[in-house]
């Protein structure tokens, strides 16, 4: 009985540290960042704006929008997923889309990288965007 207690409250422990170091990683995506990419063949501006599980986006005044943030992981590559995806013409002009998205990511200073285009549902070429944190 003391052996399954003691199981229980290490996956317990181990569950929490989990769901500790997601958080803890999602803050360091909070705030808002800037980067060069390619929309519809013209090169934009994106910016995202990050807090908590939420970001909006804007694509250069093309497109804004807003999205929910989550963070998972596949073998050693960390993820970042934008699900429940309204975009428009305005903030004020949002609509539901459907966009969920998966992009690989990694940390450098003052600065994240976003693999993009990986997944099986890309309509575009796989890119790169280095986002640099705006003060």
């Amino acid at each position: 009985m003391m052996k399954r207690a003691l199981a229980l409250i290490s996956g317990l422990l181990i569950c929490l540290m989990a769901h500790v170091a997601v958080a803890d990683e999602l803050d360091r995506f909070k705030g808002k960042w800037t980067g060069k990419t390619d929309f519809q063949g013209a090169d934009v501006e994106m910016t995202l704006e990050i807090d908590g599980s939420k970001v909006t986006f804007d694509m250069g005044g093309f497109i804004v929008g807003t999205a929910k943030v989550t963070l998972t992981s596949a073998g050693g590559f960390r993820m970042l997923s934008f699900t429940e995806v309204q975009a428009g013409e305005s903030l004020d002009s949002l609509n539901a889309v459907d966009a969920d998205s998966k992009h690989v990511y990694s940390f450098g200073y003052r600065s994240f990288t976003l693999a993009s285009n990986f997944d099986d549902a890309a309509t575009e070429d796989p890119k790169l965007t280095i986002y640099k944190k705006v003060d």
